[in-house]
């Protein structure tokens, strides 16, 4: 079982790649961000204007489907940086991207971001290494979706979004999760409740708190650990480039 380190209180792992020199020249690109649950960052196939570095909370990303049906495809928190796309020449995405959760951190806009890309700097290094575990992400959501029970996706979607918001207890509604798996709400409120009884969550107005961690990750599917692995590699960072973060903080 890979440790849970993904989230860092205050920090966003692309960014704490940057060394401290090489930050501050960034500063005066990088705006403070607030995000409100539901809020739409990104519209498939539309220019991105600008992209997120989260602190706190979860970034959804969902494929359309049929009609108006969004499908998950993957989940983007501390650790990353949604729009990375930008990071590999393109200027749009095929999913939409929206605020999971509420959402503070840092924002970049999309210009400024690409002359990063061609400075090929620090950022845009740990910007394509990312990019690399958000590919091996969108492809194994898929995989996942259709390869594997709802009780076991249910279960990894959960853990993905424990691991990003940094607390055991998050606002998440049966309907909004119904939305991410592409199925009905009461499917879903059937699986919540078989995790329930098994004690390994606890669901009550709204509010889901993860009880039995250990538990929940050996009912999900093997995508949880293929893709929480994959990240934890590449944004491992040698202790000489970690830094001191309070400049980042003074941003917010």
């Amino acid at each position: 079982m890979v440790a849970r380190s993904l989230h860092v209180r205050d920090r966003n792992l692309v960014l704490t790649a940057v060394p401290p020199d090489e930050y501050e020249r960034l500063l005066p690109f990088l705006h403070p961000m607030s995000l409100e649950e539901n809020q739409v960052l990104i519209e498939p196939y539309k220019p991105i204007r600008s992209v997120y570095f989260p602190y706190a909370g979860a970034i959804a990303l969902v494929m359309p489907g049929e009609g108006a049906q969004y499908l998950e495809a993957g989940m983007v928190g501390n650790e990353g940086v949604a729009g990375v796309c930008l990071a590999l020449g393109s200027d749009r995405a095929p999913m939409r991207a929206l605020a999971q959760t509420r959402i503070h951190g840092l924002k970049m806009t999309a210009a400024a971001f690409r002359a990063e890309m061609n400075r090929n700097g620090a950022l845009a290094a740990a910007a394509r290494r990312y990019a690399q575990g958000y590919m091996v992400m969108l492809s194994q959501g898929l995989v996942c979706m259709r390869s594997h029970r709802i009780e076991q996706r249910c279960s990894r979607w959960l853990l993905m979004l424990h691991d990003r918001v940094g607390a055991e207890s998050f606002q998440l509604t049966h309907q909004a999760l119904a939305h991410m798996l592409g199925v009905r709400r009461a499917t879903v409120s059937e699986v919540a409740e078989r995790l329930q009884v098994r004690g390994l969550v606890r669901y009550q107005r709204g509010e889901m708190t993860i009880v039995d961690r250990v538990g929940l990750e050996r009912g999900a599917c093997e995508c949880y650990q293929i893709v929480r692995s994959e990240l934890t590699r590449l944004l491992s960072l040698p202790a000489s480039r970690r830094r001191d973060t309070s400049a980042e903080k003074a941003v917010v």
